[in-house]
């Protein structure tokens, strides 16, 4: 069967898109998926290597504050920790001109990488005094969070207010301080 130049065209023709379609399927689209596969795991990453130096930079801002902490303000004990807070709290209030009208302390019985406690308080004052208490609460050098806050007036059309807080403090836990104790007495004895 002899074909003509036509036909042989048209032959070549089809037999060159069926190696192109081939060639597509066989090669071009795996390395595309490849290529494709290769790009979303870089951006993964990217994304946890911008995490991971999020960290680090919130670590750097923070290890000051954390170390003032641990210096002065950081209890070992939970029911130091509470009374440290109620103390601060008592004397801010006092500062900043609000009566106090509770104060209740409370224990989250949540197992924690670092434990806390927990103070709610209510108290009634005008609108600069709250204000200066919240700021001595924020300002303070204590391991101390502001956690919630309410505030409503008493009475309408008088600057008399009344305010709700809820704070955290932490403390170390007992373990992290028996694990860290012997690793530095092991560090200075004799061999």
């Amino acid at each position: 069967m002899a074909l003509s130049t036509r036909e042989r065209y048209i032959l070549i023709g089809a037999m060159g898109a069926l190696g192109v379609l081939a060639l597509d399927r066989l090669v071009v689209e795996p390395l595309l998926d490849l290529r494709d596969g290769a790009e979303s795991a870089r951006q993964a990453k990217a994304a946890e290597l911008a995490h991971a130096q999020d960290l680090i930079n919130q670590s750097a801002h923070l290890s000051p504050r954390w170390n003032q902490w641990t210096r002065t303000g950081l209890k070992s004990d939970p029911a130091q920790a509470e009374s440290q807070a109620m103390h601060a709290l008592r004397d801010w209030a006092q500062e900043a001109g609000v009566e106090l009208t509770l104060l209740k302390p409370e224990r989250p019985t949540d197992k924690k990488r670092l434990p806390s406690v927990e103070v709610q308080a209510a108290g009634t004052g005008n609108m600069q005094s709250v204000a200066g208490l919240l700021w001595r609460i924020q300002s303070a050098s204590l391991p101390i969070r502001l956690s919630e806050v309410q505030i409503a007036t008493r009475k309408e059309g008088v600057d008399d207010l009344m305010v709700t807080l809820k704070l955290s403090t932490v403390y170390k836990p007992a373990d992290a301080q028996s694990t860290s104790r012997p690793a530095q007495a092991s560090t200075g004895g004799t061999k």
